[in-house]
């Protein structure tokens, strides 16, 4: 999908979140999810569940913007056009075990940036992973035009670590976490983001 996908549409109708409008996505060569209706209202919490295979990443990978959607529409009722940010699927973060397992072993794209080269993410603590330099993919050697509101970040990130417990953790190096631990972590991360959906 891209930005000027006429199956994305914006609408902030009061209430609902997301619609899916009798879509159908394309994976690979096939046709899946035909005629899918969802209604997602504000507020609401999901569980999509399923066994191996069943289609769940599919359908979330959809909802992010990621696999094509040949017919119907997805409506994201929470999209603000004034925003800089407005294409609705950079507002949605996405917490996967893969991004668990990239964090884990220090391969995350970022790190693999030049100026950041020698910096293995598995090594270094969670105060370092979880700062505004490291969630934002901040390069420091880049002129930006909005840079990050330290004060405010700082303040929604003492919340955000309250809110899920985690300030016992923040001297601990990443490579020492549980996987209950670093799957915290990683959530923290994505909230530190402000989506308006987590998933």
């Amino acid at each position: 999908m891209n930005r000027n996908d006429s199956r994305i549409k914006k609408d902030s109708r009061s209430g609902r979140f997301i619609s899916f409008n009798g879509i159908a996505i394309r994976l690979d060569e096939k046709i899946v999810f035909r005629n899918t209706n969802w209604h997602l209202y504000t507020g609401q919490q999901w569980a999509v569940l399923g066994k191996n295979g069943s289609g769940k990443t599919t359908l979330i990978r959809a909802l992010c913007g990621e696999l094509p959607v040949v017919a119907g529409e997805i409506t994201y009722h929470f999209a603000d056009d004034n925003s800089p940010d407005s294409f609705p699927q950079n507002r949605i973060s996405h917490v996967t075990f893969e991004d668990q397992r990239a964090a884990m072993a220090g391969n995350d794209l970022f790190y693999q940036a030049r100026w950041n080269s020698a910096v293995d993410e598995a090594q270094m603590s969670v105060a370092e992973y979880l700062s505004a330099r490291n969630v934002f993919e901040i390069n420091p050697y880049e002129v930006i035009d909005k840079p990050v509101d330290t004060a405010a970040f700082e303040k929604y990130q003492r919340r955000v670590y309250r809110l899920l417990d985690i300030t016992g953790l923040l001297q601990r190096r990443m490579l020492e976490l549980s996987n209950g631990e670093s799957r915290k972590v990683l959530i923290a991360r994505a909230l530190l983001k402000k989506p308006r959906l987590l998933i």
